[in-house]
């Protein structure tokens, strides 16, 4: 990875997110204010338009879920050498493929991603085991652990080569990330894991242990 864009910036201390290390190799291109509410930031907006639940289809408020998922895609090509090859992942969402609720935002994103950056690669080696609570709908934050028991390896359709990149929309305690990499390190311990988010929540109080 040739490293980020000119909005991209590695995650460094002390401001990484709780669960994130100074081993861990992470990027994000905006900040999300916690709590901030839809008119706090741009970025907020773009992340609650983005978050825009599946059953908006067909309203006034689709276009606006529509035009932040190209925004994401349009952002995360900056982090692209357009020359190299990438292997590139969503961190599976806490609503499975299967579920009639799924939110697509992320294939969507990355869907468009791939005609900005013909040489990468899309795969999921990983999936969650059934559809779950999402963090920020649940009164204690779950654990790297709790969430690697709850995802299930699927293996990579051709083999990885040396480098994934682990994609999200938001990061706030980095326990999904830490999850997802752990489980790739378990079958390809060489594997470099790179995580990019478009936005990283900051807080306006401390985060609840």
């Amino acid at each position: 990875m040739s490293g980020p864009g000119w909005k991209w910036r590695k995650m460094e201390p002390p401001d990484l997110p709780a669960f994130i290390r100074i081993d861990d190799e992470c990027y994000h291109a905006r900040e999300r204010l916690s709590k901030g509410g839809f008119k706090a930031s741009e970025t907020n907006q773009l992340i609650d338009n983005l978050k825009k639940d599946p059953s908006t289809r067909g309203t006034p408020q689709w276009k606006w879920k529509q035009k932040a998922i190209r925004q994401f895609a349009s952002e995360l090509a900056d982090v692209f050498n357009e020359t190299q090859q990438y292997l590139v992942s969503a961190i599976p969402t806490s609503t499975v493929k299967s579920d009639p609720t799924y939110d697509s935002r992320l294939d969507d994103a990355l869907s468009l991603l791939v005609r900005a950056r013909p040489l990468i690669t899309i795969d999921c080696p990983l999936q969650f085991l059934a559809s779950h609570t999402p963090q920020h709908r649940r009164d204690d934050r779950m654990s790297p652990q709790e969430i690697y028991e709850l995802l299930e390896w699927t293996g990579f359709a051709a083999p990885p080569g040396s480098l994934i990149v682990l994609i999200d929309d938001v990061i706030t305690c980095g326990a999904h990330f830490k999850a997802c990499k752990r489980m790739i390190l378990d079958h390809h311990p060489t594997l470099r894991v790179i995580g990019a988010f478009w936005a990283k929540t900051i807080w306006t109080a401390p985060p609840a242990a």
